[in-house]
């Protein structure tokens, strides 16, 4: 049987690439989507590092401000609809200077660029290349 190879990408291609990072891209393009009553105590993602779309649980036995504990609620997705999917997810962390990506921010910049819909000025940001067979070892 023979199989074939539709992509190779490296991770590393995605934060340093001709004409610029395409994580920092992506990362430029993020909205922030603060839970509703917020109250801007939250870092916004480009200073933290952290995605959300919605309101974590409260931690089990804390305090409300009048000194009643608070229960155990769900997440609250921002704008949910039916079955909710709510996400809190690291993007980088580090320095600026010595940023570390994760690799759920890559992957989702690498299905971005894959699919077509990651641009610069309107053009591709990525240029697919032909590689020899022999460099996919067997």
């Amino acid at each position: 049987m023979v199989m074939s190879c539709d992509y190779l990408a490296r991770e590393s291609g995605l934060v340093r690439a001709p004409g610029g990072s395409l994580a920092e891209l992506v990362e430029g393009l993020l909205v922030a989507d603060p839970p509703f009553g917020a109250d801007g105590s939250r870092p916004q993602v480009t200073e933290a590092g952290w995605l959300t779309n919605g309101q974590r649980s409260p931690a089990m036995g804390a305090r409300q401000a009048m000194g009643g504990l608070v229960g155990w609620s769900p997440p609250v997705e921002n704008a949910g609809y039916q079955h909710s999917l709510f996400l809190d997810v690291e993007l980088w962390n580090g320095p600026e200077e010595k940023r570390r990506w994760s690799c759920a921010c890559l992957a989702a910049v690498w299905q971005l660029a894959r699919l077509g819909v990651l641009r610069r000025r309107g053009r591709d940001v990525a240029t697919p290349e032909r590689v020899s067979p022999v460099l996919l070892g067997p």
